[in-house]
């Protein structure tokens, strides 16, 4: 018989959650179950994704089994989570081979992974579209759905280019939290690991847009948002009724946002502090707008059109080098 701590067994399910996702073949619906010197070691696997959990346990025995992750959790929803240790055996049960590894750095990567996976393309037959590049080469971070793009600067101290599943990357943040975290990639795999806990991944083979080429944006006008909280809160009162779009316009030291709203038309102002005009300055989608201002943690924000029709934001007492989010809008 195997006792396990309920809470533990409750907290490790949890951690294996995103390799539980999905219906698939019968084998991947098992949890491995490991047992050596008063641990247990639960493994969960869907081809893309490997996690292993670590938790304390009592038995009087050493080896390994499958078991449903039904089954488990139910286990764990009693009051005393006992385990006979009688399941199926481990022999099919699938592991992923990631090979040689290379560390690589990751202090302060987690909440850039964090705000990078809210701006993937969810459901693109470009498949690459769907994850987060990491340029490695390029110290960068970035995601890009076609229409909003996030780039992040940041020294991984290593070479290469991955692109991660946004699935994987919530992973990655999510363990990066724990300042034991530790990450590191082979050719086709990332594995981040810490105290207990251990993620293997497969990344996403494809070649990512140019995205240098959207950045390098000639610059065509712009404004200082005096507040970002402000900002946010008149884009809340405005529900546009056509195409979700918004127009942005100065005049008199106010920057004006309208939007038609059934047969009428809403509008609100906020306070700019910088700009060298009066007229119209971009038509944005104001679900992505309102994302990327979320994004910086700063009271005040740059804005810059391009001629394309771009949007570049920015927060005031950011550098452009460690990176910023691009809106494509409509022409003006």
């Amino acid at each position: 018989m195997i006792e396990f701590d309920t809470k533990e067994l409750k907290a490790a399910l949890r951690l294996l959650a995103p390799a539980l996702k999905g219906k698939g073949p019968y084998m991947l619906e098992q949890v491995l179950v490991s047992f050596r010197d008063g641990e247990a070691t639960l493994t969960a696997s869907n081809l893309d994704i490997e996690i292993t959990a670590t938790l304390s346990a009592s038995a009087g025995f050493a080896g390994e089994f499958l078991i449903h992750n039904k089954r488990l959790k139910e286990i764990a929803a009693g009051d005393k989570a006992l385990l006979d240790g009688k399941a199926a055996p481990t022999g099919d049960f699938p592991r992923l081979q990631p090979g040689e590894m290379k560390a690589v750095n990751s202090d302060g990567l987690g909440p850039i992974l964090g705000t990078a996976v809210k701006a993937v393309a969810k459901g693109d037959v470009r498949y690459y579209m769907t994850g987060v590049l990491l340029d490695f080469d390029a110290s960068a971070a970035v995601a890009t759905d076609g229409i909003r793009l996030v780039w992040r600067s940041f020294d991984f101290g290593a070479s290469g280019k991955y692109i991660l599943p946004a699935e994987v990357v919530k992973v990655i943040a999510g363990a990066l939290e724990h300042k034991d975290a530790r990450l590191s990639v082979s050719d086709r795999f990332i594995v981040v690991e810490r105290d207990g806990f251990k993620a293997i991944a497969k990344t996403i083979d494809g070649t990512y847009p140019n995205w240098k080429r959207v950045t390098d944006i000639k610059e065509k006008c712009r404004l200082v948002i005096k507040s970002r909280a402000d900002f946010i809160a008149a884009l809340k009162c405005i529900k546009p009724a056509v195409r979700n779009y918004i127009a942005l316009y100065v005049q008199r030291g106010l920057l004006h946002i309208e939007a038609d709203v059934l047969e009428e038309e809403a509008a609100e102002t906020v306070e700019i502090e910088q700009y060298g005009f009066d007229g119209a300055f971009c038509s944005l989608n104001i679900s992505y707008l309102l994302a990327s201002l979320r994004a910086i943690d700063e009271p005040s924000v740059v804005m810059q059109t391009a001629e394309n029709g771009a949007v570049k934001i920015i927060g005031t007492n950011s550098r452009e080098s460690d990176g910023f989010d691009i809106i494509m809008g409509l022409n003006k």
